[in-house]
């Protein structure tokens, strides 16, 4: 760890909190030249960082860069040594994910304030703009077969939605399968990827990619009717990262409940849909969520359960 790197770990652990320049030196046992120096290179990088003479130095609350130490502050202690790879602009964090797994091994996070080609479901693009929403992704080693890839999504739909709800008050919905609603719009989506043995045919490894819209103001014309964000100005997005990265592994290790959260919050229950199945449109009632995670629908009188690989779900207008 580079000596910018721990004088940002220190500042971010006591946010608003003065420390002085004598104490962050001895701790990272450098000179105090090296301390000014760290400061003036994170200044520089945007960070807002308060200078007081005979005080020290404090990182502003209003700060709101990602950074992998903002991050780890905020994880539970069990998971700080998550790898975390952090960027300012990047093609796609799920790419990202593919490619580091080449030269790491899972689990680790992927971040970027910025997304040149995010990917949303089925081929469509997710709008990343520059530091106005959390882009991320959660590569994470899985050994089930490939049934458990739809109620992973469900998880984390669970996770971000929970997360979200715990850091702002705000009532979080969930459209099945993977996209979060806020004020009847559009918030954040989950893509989630499997990369599968050739031998066992089982997903050995899972990548997780999270968009979700913080104080994005100006979206694309397609969109800017159905898409919305969260405008929490007191929201931190390393906290949110760090409580959606929380709230998964907890899930994982207990998911026995998480299906009622997401059936409570699921916004298309008891609602008439039509879904598009080979290109031919059809039509049903929402009567739930399967413990699979599959879409429950009344279709003429017959009930059927339709999964996210075949189908895409749209309300009726």
């Amino acid at each position: 760890m580079s000596v910018k790197e721990f004088i940002l770990k220190e500042l971010e652990k006591n946010r608003d909190q003065f420390l002085s320049g004598e104490e962050l030196a001895q701790k990272a046992q450098v000179t105090r030249a090296a301390v000014w120096k760290a400061m003036k290179e994170l200044k520089e990088e945007g960070y807002k960082i308060e200078s007081k003479r005979k005080t020290g130095y404090r990182l502003l609350l209003e700060n709101d860069l990602i950074s992998p130490q903002g991050i780890s502050s905020y994880l539970k202690q069990d998971l700080k040594k998550l790898d975390i790879f952090s960027y300012k602009t990047i093609d796609s964090t799920n790419e990202e994910g593919k490619r580091l797994l080449g030269s790491t091994k899972g689990p680790f996070l992927v971040v970027s304030e910025e997304q040149t080609k995010g990917k949303g479901r089925l081929g469509r693009p997710f709008y990343s703009p520059s530091e106005t929403g959390i882009y991320m992704t959660l590569v994470y080693p899985f050994l089930e077969d490939v049934e458990m890839a739809l109620r992973l999504t469900t998880l984390t739909s669970v996770a971000a939605a929970k997360s979200i709800e715990k850091l702002t008050g705000l009532p979080v919905g969930i459209k099945w399968v993977n996209d979060l609603y806020l004020r009847n719009k559009k918030i954040a989506g989950i893509l989630t990827e499997g990369i599968t043995s050739l031998e066992s045919g089982r997903i050995e490894t899972v990548i997780i990619g999270i968009g979700i819209n913080i104080r994005t103001e100006d979206f694309p014309e397609d969109i800017k009717d159905s898409a919305d964000s969260i405008h929490s100005k007191d929201l931190i997005r390393n906290q949110l990262i760090a409580e959606i990265v929380n709230e998964f592994y907890h899930l994982i290790e207990d998911s026995s409940d998480y299906l009622d959260y997401y059936r409570a919050h699921h916004i298309l229950q008891g609602k008439e849909i039509y879904y598009l199945y080979r290109g031919e449109k059809k039509y049903g009632k929402v009567l739930g969520v399967s413990d699979k995670g599959e879409l429950i629908l009344d279709q003429d009188g017959k009930t059927i359960q339709i999964s996210s690989g075949e189908v895409t779900v749209r309300p009726l207008k």
